[in-house]
């Protein structure tokens, strides 16, 4: 590594035996199964529009997934964003899921990957919100997608060596004020029944007498065996970029004065300056890659 430049961090999770670490910069991730054999899987021509995106993996028992959502941008002519996933397999198989919409995601489980539409969360006062159905995406490894409704709204749902858990709240939480004026939260959750099998099209727990409570510090030590990892030393180091798309002019702008930081309709940057007909190279992890690059601005 030359000096100045920088290193990619890499987002780590063990599932089955494998090593699965994908990059929070660039389309690719390095499988190394039990047997130490190691693969390098990308996807540089996934399609997540203009701007620079955040990246979540999360850990799942048949892999890791990783999604892509645009970056909040202040000015309305910053270049869009579009939401989506990939699913890599422990055997270095990929699967790709793109326009995802106004999505988030909720959990992983063998089923897939869940997704719920995305938005603030309830006001504590509202309490039928908090019990309300949800409509909710699963993204299947196989390429599929299945539409579940869940009767709650979802705060958890995992599967670990202990099988799938799926927790709903049973209620608003309660709202509590410090004296120093702080507030604190309390949640309550109640258990759905979720198997490994077949994915139903209808989750009950109201009815269902194998609805439980779970206990926080039981469901905190789950938790943490299902964390992803942050290491700066890759298995393998592949060099790996997204592919470059045309960009038009007003993003190309927009682009330019969120990396200068300032807003782009008080100090616009003039059109001479952008449209020269040699672009040059950004550097290598700039957020504004080329004129004519993807351009993933970070706003």
């Amino acid at each position: 590594m030359t000096v100045g430049e920088r290193r990619d961090l890499w987002r780590e999770i063990d599932v089955a035996g494998a090593v699965i670490q994908v990059s929070d910069q660039h389309p690719v991730a390095i499988v190394r199964d039990a047997t130490s054999a190691t693969r390098v899987v990308s996807w540089p021509d996934l399609d997540v529009g203009l701007r620079a995106p955040t990246v979540t993996v999360l850990r799942a028992p048949t892999g890791a997934w990783v999604c892509y959502r645009p970056r909040e941008a202040q000015d309305e002519h910053t270049a869009p964003g579009r939401a989506a996933a990939v699913h890599v397999g422990l055997d270095g198989s990929l699967t790709r899921f793109g326009d995802l919409g106004p999505s988030a995601a909720a959990g992983t489980t063998s089923h897939g990957l869940w997704l719920r539409a995305s938005g603030a969360w309830p006001s504590p006062n509202d309490a039928e919100a908090w019990l309300a159905d949800a409509d909710l995406t699963v993204l299947q490894p196989g390429g599929a997608r299945r539409t579940v409704r869940v009767e709650g709204r979802i705060a958890f749902i995992i599967e670990d060596d202990e099988g799938p858990l799926l927790l709903v709240h049973t209620a608003a939480p309660r709202i509590k004020r410090s004296r120093w004026g702080g507030t604190s939260a309390t949640h309550e959750y109640r258990r759905a029944p979720l198997s490994t099998g077949e994915l139903p099209t209808r989750i009950r727990i109201e009815s269902d007498g194998a609805a439980e409570s779970v206990e926080d510090a039981a469901l905190m030590a789950r938790l943490q065996n299902l964390m992803v990892r942050e290491v700066r030393e890759g298995i393998a180091d592949p060099r790996v970029a997204w592919n470059r798309v045309e960009m038009p002019p007003a993003g190309q702008r927009a682009s330019v004065n969120a990396v200068i930081g300032r807003s782009a309709k008080p100090s616009p940057v003039p059109e001479s300056q952008i449209m020269h007909p040699s672009p040059p190279i950004a550097a290598r992890g700039s957020p504004l890659r080329t004129s004519r690059s993807r351009a993933r601005s970070r706003a």
